[in-house]
């Protein structure tokens, strides 16, 4: 088993590549170019149609193909990031919870969840509604209901989506560990949660987003059943192994997805299509993470190895969360200041060049803002960034 502080380095740098993902993701930015492809996945039947009256003109041409480049890292390769972020939650959660459930643990794992997640979202959600409030001139509505959808429901801070999911599955830990204890049995939960992430617009009620559960319980699994398997410093041979299976899996599944939307090498019955293309865009994102993990292992075991020492890790690697929680805003501020000095038909290239800056500008700022709040007012600090 490999000593705390090796592991805890490689779920950061693993944690800050995901982040980066995280980024691409929201900083699609072909829509500000007023076009109409945002939101196109450029691997699936359709797009052409789409897209065929803006090909018309280079400009448009050029737009099509800024988005097709854009779409490989956030929608390809980005969907893999949050994925991963709950496989790393639940990991944590459970590596060291033990064979029993002793209540005064699981106590103690729920007020820590408190200052590391309740608390920050909140407070994050009240800060997106009053700069909001305050773009808008005043005119948002203000009352207790709108508060309410503002601070819980995150109306105003979408990104946060996932940090309202995994404080419900935190809620929800005594119930996956009595699920997850048993091997067998935790294979079952397992085939179960991934068919009602595949099949869940068939289920009358959500309690949890289906995907968000299979992801989740995944990471509780390997921390419960594998964690010998994940933590220990195996052969760079074993672990370059495993991250070239898991991403040629990632690409057969991408390729089998494709063939069953557009039917090119399968033909499956209506009925099932969704279902089964929904299936595979799981499996196909949780495999993504996965495989980083293991090049992220592979990695730090040849440095290890030929330098005799850990890596230093620097401090951009240690501010993910504060990343995350920033970088929705500092990517519309940035993208609306650019629409306003670039116009005409430089636009799209001087947008395509900005996605690819995206991560640079939005880890940058934070790592200014947060040198600034340590130093002025570190209390503050602490509680937004949540105890991290």
């Amino acid at each position: 088993m490999t000593d705390e502080r090796y592991f805890r380095n490689k779920i950061n740098i693993l944690s800050f590549a995901l982040t980066i993902a995280v980024i691409w993701v929201h900083a699609f930015n072909v829509e500000y170019a007023g076009n109409l492809l945002t939101g196109i996945n450029f691997f699936t039947p359709g797009q052409e149609a789409l897209s065929a009256e803006l090909r018309m003109t280079p400009e448009g041409e050029f737009a099509f193909f800024a988005a097709c480049i854009e779409n490989i890292f956030s929608e390809l390769l980005g969907q893999g990031a949050v994925p991963g972020f709950f496989m790393i939650s639940a990991y944590l959660f459970y590596r060291n919870i033990g064979p029993r459930l002793y209540p005064g643990k699981m106590i103690i794992k729920w007020k820590r969840r408190v200052r590391s997640l309740l608390i920050p979202y909140l407070l994050w959600n009240l800060l997106y509604f009053l700069l909001s409030f305050a773009d808008s001139g005043g005119r948002l509505e203000v009352s207790a209901a709108s508060l309410f959808d503002a601070i819980v429901n995150y109306r105003y801070n979408p990104v946060f989506w996932y940090m309202k999911q995994l404080i419900m599955l935190t809620v929800l830990a005594p119930f996956v560990f009595v699920a997850l204890k048993n091997r067998n049995t935790a294979r079952l939960f397992l085939l179960l949660s991934f068919l009602g992430a595949a099949f869940w617009t068939r289920i009358p009620y959500h309690i949890v987003n289906e995907d968000a559960l299979f992801y989740y319980l995944l990471g509780a699994y390997f921390a419960m059943h594998l964690r010998q398997e994940v933590e220990s410093e195996h052969e760079s041979s074993l672990w370059l192994k495993r991250g070239v299976i898991l991403s040629f899996s990632a690409v057969f599944l991408l390729i089998i997805n494709c063939g069953i939307q557009d039917g090119t090498f399968f033909e499956v019955e209506p009925l099932f299509r969704s279902e089964l293309v929904t299936g595979l865009t799981v499996l196909l994102r949780a495999a993504l993470p996965m495989a980083l993990f293991c090049f992220v292992s592979l990695g730090m075991g040849i440095y290890k190895k030929r330098s005799g020492r850990e890596a230093a890790l620097p401090e951009s690697l240690n501010i993910c969360f504060f990343v995350y929680a920033t970088h929705y805003m500092v990517i519309k501020a940035v993208n609306r200041v650019v629409e306003l000095l670039f116009t005409g038909p430089y636009l799209n290239a001087v947008f395509l060049l900005l996605f690819f800056l995206m991560p640079l500008i939005c880890i940058g700022t934070a790592l200014i803002i947060s040198r600034m709040l340590k130093r002025t007012v570190p209390g503050f600090w602490s509680i937004i960034n949540g105890g991290r």
